[in-house]
């Protein structure tokens, strides 16, 4: 995955372009499990650099899972809606299991809240407005 030469790593356009490029990246993390491969990711450590985001290398995997399958499934119906899916707050059992599931395919998820919640609102706001 390669981009252009950023203006800034806070830049709102570089904020959607790190946003896209992780969307990418799991869609191909998903498609590799399904076909049976595992995905070697190494993330860009430096957001401004001129080498690629990320580097994937693909490996033969022994099994595909029933979750692997139903996540390549869903591919296509995938979209992004920036509106609240329901007014309350995921159970914690939930939130539990998706931070776990983060971590076998070496990404990160932060659960956005408080004062967190209200820079994102901005920063959304600020890429509507540009």
């Amino acid at each position: 995955m390669r981009t252009a030469p950023a203006r800034s790593p806070s830049s709102i356009r570089m904020t959607a372009l790190w946003s896209s490029a992780g969307a990418a990246l799991e869609t191909l993390l998903i498609a590799a499990r399904r076909f049976g491969h595992r995905a070697a990711v190494d993330v860009t450590p430096d957001p401004l650099a001129e080498d690629p985001l990320a580097r994937i290398s693909l490996e033969p995997a022994a099994r595909v899972s029933t979750g692997d399958e139903e996540l390549f499934r869903a591919i296509p119906n995938g979209h992004t809606g920036r509106q609240p899916f329901e007014d309350r707050d995921l159970p914690d059992e939930l939130t539990e299991r998706l931070l776990a599931d983060t971590h076998e395919d070496a990404v990160w998820l932060h659960l956005a809240s408080g004062a967190d919640r209200i820079a994102i609102t901005e920063l959304i706001a600020e890429g509507d407005r540009t």
